[in-house]
């Protein structure tokens, strides 16, 4: 059962939100929540403790507001599309482990070729388990993006301080990388398909500025490797909480 409920900023009107009407059937319906009863409420980077309030449409009266703290390591994970649900799995954990997006990808070794329809199909599933999991966790949904390439997530290394693809080939392991590393403020992770990245994909990392690392001699089900992954680093560089 959740704990929160994640509203778009548009859901909050002056003292009030105003919960939608799937989010109205599951408190009255399912939680048994009635009007006096308080209920925490996820809205952009804040938290906020309702009062539920009677009426047709369902609203709570906001009585206390506080700002969820930025996390001292921001985290982004480039998830390679593996078969079956397998990503849904990978937005679970990442959604509870407290990562920022997670960037699906196509590369030369995935499975899963989906139309455009398909697509978008999976696309809004995946969201739904983001906010869904945000309730437990406590923290804003998880950004799910729009699936691209390899060669379009490779392009995005700019815009962090740190970009790791892991490769079971790696030339360094990621604990000799965080030894090396200063505290970086923003990284971003990339996993490949259970088949794994070809070496003309990592070497292709490796030109675009990326460190291509291991996790060390265990071999992980790439569903999990990003969270594990990302535990390490938050365990060392902050932002698991105290």
């Amino acid at each position: 059962m959740p704990n929160s409920f994640w509203l778009p900023p548009e859901c909050q009107e002056g003292e009030f939100v105003v919960f939608p009407p799937e989010e109205r059937h599951h408190i009255l319906n399912v939680l048994r929540m009635r009007p006096g009863d308080r209920i925490d409420v996820l809205c952009l980077n804040h938290r906020l403790v309702v009062e539920l309030q009677a009426g047709e449409i369902l609203k709570g009266k906001v009585i206390s507001s506080s700002e969820i703290p930025a996390p001292p390591l921001v985290l982004d994970l480039a998830q390679s599309i593996p078969k079956g649900r397998k990503i849904e799995d990978a937005i679970r954990l990442c959604s509870q482990i407290g990562l920022r997006r997670i960037i699906p990808f196509f590369s030369l070794r995935s499975v899963p070729k989906l139309d455009s329809a398909r697509t978008q199909e999976k696309l809004e599933r995946w969201r739904r388990i983001a906010i869904q999991e945000s309730g437990v966790s406590g923290l804003p949904p998880l950004e799910v993006e729009v699936p691209s390439s390899l060669r379009e997530v490779l392009a995005l290394r700019p815009k962090y301080q740190l970009g790791l693809f892991f490769w079971e080939n790696g030339e360094k392991k990621l604990k000799e990388v965080v030894q090396e590393q200063s505290n970086p403020e923003n990284v971003l992770l990339i996993v490949g398909p259970e088949g794994g990245f070809s070496p003309e994909e990592a070497e292709m990392a490796s030109r675009s500025g990326f460190q291509v690392v291991s996790l060390g001699e265990r071999i992980f089900r790439t569903e999990i490797a990003g969270a594990i992954a990302s535990i390490f680093l938050f365990s060392h560089w902050g932002g698991l909480g105290e």
